[in-house]
């Protein structure tokens, strides 16, 4: 039987653009994947150029793409490379809408699920929805598949859920756990309280500079956002636990890549803040499991990469070549599959982190934790210095007491007002530098302190980011700062 590849991920918000297009976010030159806002329309360029679907078509995939895909702009139509789907923009948690659709059969139509609870006793959960059609999806793939011999196509299976996302709402809106999880034990009752939780920072930019401490109602509802969205992910387990159930009874799951990942961070009061907008670690960190074909079982990678470099690497693992052309992002399959590569762990690299403001004053959990002079751009990168004997002057600092110090694990973060200075033309409006190597929670900005050589370095290599195409953006995500 052909190879079989199943993609899963949980996508959302402004990264499912990234994640579906290969591309970063805005670019000046009209090329970046959020320039143009996207269109339920055929001829639109992210569905008739961008889209990814076409090209695992193109190496005989068989696609399915099913639960949330986009904010707006979401496709009456399917999309040219996917064989079926059920959509929406996230929808509801409960008796949730899709638009359904399979190649050949079954047009595009709105189909409402609130018919659970004759047979259940609860309202249909947007969780199970998607998870079953997705499974019933797979099944029927692999079983036209067990009676074609030599033709059996493999598939690709997209796969994005609603939770743990808030069910929005005024003052402390919560995720909603499937009903029958309503009541679970949660073992962990209290988010996180990191050091920089209900921090505050003169340093920083304003926003955070500016937050009230957190209350004690403040901080009780937040532990129970953080519980709420616990048990929300329990009906994930259920899912990801089905699908590793299904393909090791049809003995697919050694020949099959599973990805589990999400689209952001969140904040519980780090900061004083609550939400997913800020440059911080808190937010723009994910976790990202793989298994499958070659790769190493119980190994963390420190490799660095983002949603942009999903579906080349994808295409990679698949038996494409060639990076598309549309796209930014890298091929990392080599260094995911066999052996550990140093090269790839701890070489120069650098990534590009891109924000645009939702909007002024946007309040969560009585924090404001957005404003349009809150757009960000931010390069996170490694410099390995490969002598370590000549380390450059301009990579040293001290600060305080300590130093001095190399940076090698860093990141700088540019603040601008999106109405005004989107494409980055300007200077910015404020700066922060963070050795993430020595100060993981960001406590301490050292814009002030790090040598204006090496300032100016940084922001050339971030216009750089912000400018690329294609190629030379992959030239940039290798290399650090020093070059270019």
């Amino acid at each position: 039987m052909a190879a079989v590849t199943t993609l899963s991920i949980i996508a959302a918000i402004g990264s499912a653009v990234v994640i579906l297009s290969g591309q970063q976010n805005a670019q000046p030159n009209g090329h970046g994947c959020m320039e143009i806002d996207v269109a339920d329309e055929v001829s639109h360029p992210f569905y008739d150029r961008d889209y990814f679907a076409r090209y695992f078509g193109e190496l005989n995939y068989t696609v399915g793409i099913f639960g949330k895909h986009l904010n707006g702009g979401n496709p009456s139509f399917l999309p040219e490379g996917v064989d079926e789907m059920l959509i929406n923009g996230g929808g509801s948690f409960l008796n949730p809408e899709f638009v359904v659709s399979t190649r050949n059969s079954l047009p595009p139509r709105s189909v409402t699920f609130d018919n659970c609870t004759a047979t259940t006793g609860f309202p249909c959960y947007s969780t199970s929805i998607i998870g079953n059609a997705s499974l019933a999806w797979i099944e029927r793939h692999i079983a036209a598949n067990n009676n074609m011999d030599n033709n059996a196509k493999p598939f690709f299976a997209l796969i994005s859920l609603k939770a743990p996302h808030i069910e929005d709402g005024p003052d402390f809106p919560k995720a909603i756990p499937a009903p029958w999880y309503e009541n679970a034990t949660v073992l962990e009752s209290i988010a996180p309280r990191t050091p920089n939780y209900n921090c505050s920072v003169e340093d920083h930019h304003w926003l955070a500079q500016s937050q009230h401490p957190v209350t004690a109602k403040e901080a009780e509802e937040a532990d129970k956002l953080y519980v709420s969205r616990v048990k929300s992910l329990m009906s994930v387990d259920d899912m990801v636990q089905d699908l590793v159930q299904v393909l090791e009874d049809q003995a697919l799951l050694s020949n099959t890549y599973i990805i589990f990942t999400s689209d952001n961070g969140y904040k519980l009061g780090q900061f004083r803040m609550f939400g997913k907008a800020a440059a911080y670690e808190d937010d723009i960190r994910i976790p990202m499991m793989i298994r499958g074909p070659g790769i190493q079982s119980n190994v963390s990678s420190t490799l660095m990469g983002t949603h942009v470099d999903l579906i080349p690497t994808l295409l990679g693992m698949a038996g494409q070549s060639q990076i598309p052309a549309t796209m930014d992002g890298r091929n990392l399959a080599n260094c995911l599959i066999g052996e550990e590569d140093t090269h790839c762990e701890f070489s120069d690299s650098s990534v590009l982190v891109e924000y645009l403001s939702l909007g002024e004053n946007m309040v969560r959990y009585n924090h404001t934790f957005d404003v349009y002079n809150h757009s960000f751009n931010a390069l996170r990168f490694r410099q390995s210095h490969a002598n370590e004997s000549s380390v450059p002057d301009h990579w040293f600092y001290s600060f305080d007491s300590s130093g001095p110090n190399v940076m090698r694990d860093m990141k700088y973060v540019e603040y601008r007002n999106s109405q005004i200075d989107r494409n980055a033309m300007h200077s910015p409006l404020e700066i922060e530098v963070f050795d993430l190597e020595r100060d993981p929670y960001e406590m301490s900005n050292l814009r002030d302190v790090i040598h204006p050589y090496l300032l100016g370095l940084l922001q050339e290599k971030l216009q750089r980011l912000l400018r690329c195409q294609g190629e030379s953006c992959r030239q940039e995500h290798n290399s650090g700062v020093d070059e270019g």
